[in-house]
């Protein structure tokens, strides 16, 4: 799809938080799949041993992105929190809100170029 926006966040979690990560995402996971339908894909990965981890969000396009950012707002600086460090990508045709949001906290914004999106 053409229209959908990748949000790619690269982490590193506090000593200590893990588990309490691990709970975050897990209720974070749940409360978006439950209210936001339009988000196609959010997972996130972890590597136990390196205390690091990858969240990769696919929204449908950009007004599910903003809507993530009404629905969810609340919840971010909970996980927030619990980062030492982050390094954040939004890729695709994000809307001026998202962009500026994501700016403030140093992101990467980047526009596609070339390819395409399967439903399987």
């Amino acid at each position: 799809m053409p229209d959908e926006v990748v949000y790619i966040d690269r982490f590193e979690i506090r000593d200590g938080k893990l588990e309490e990560f691990k709970r975050y995402a897990e209720e974070m996971a749940a409360f978006v799949e439950q209210e936001e339908p339009r988000v196609s894909s959010f997972n996130y990965f972890v590597d136990e041993v390196e205390g690091s981890g990858t969240a990769v969000f696919v929204f449908s396009d950009a007004d599910a992105l903003d809507r993530h950012l009404d629905v969810a707002s609340s919840k971010f600086q909970q996980g927030y929190e619990l980062l030492s460090g982050t390094k954040i990508e939004l890729l695709g045709p994000a809307s001026q809100r998202a962009a500026e949001m994501s700016r403030s906290f140093g992101a990467s914004l980047k526009q596609r170029l070339a390819g395409f999106s399967r439903s399987t």
